[in-house]
């Protein structure tokens, strides 16, 4: 005897499934939530050029690896 499958469900907006610690490309909200850091305060980072991004039409994509050798070359230059 074989478990039937529970049905499936649309993915709603609240039911998005979480990223994946793999998944490099992120949208302004899992980027800032990875940085620790507010939505409006990453884009207005984003708005002085500096965070790596990357516009798709009217949409902010951010790569996972360029914000972490982001944050490690800060670290690495000495605080004046």
């Amino acid at each position: 005897m074989h478990d039937e499958l529970a049905p499936a469900r649309p993915i709603g907006r609240s039911m998005r499934p979480p990223t994946t610690p793999d998944a490099d490309v992120l949208t302004v909200d899992e980027a800032a939530r990875f940085l620790r850091i507010g939505r409006n305060q990453l884009y207005d980072a984003i708005g002085r050029n500096e965070v790596p991004h990357l516009r798709v039409g009217r949409t902010i994509r951010l790569h996972r690896s360029a914000l972490v050798r982001m944050m490690s070359a800060d670290r690495a230059e000495p605080r004046r």
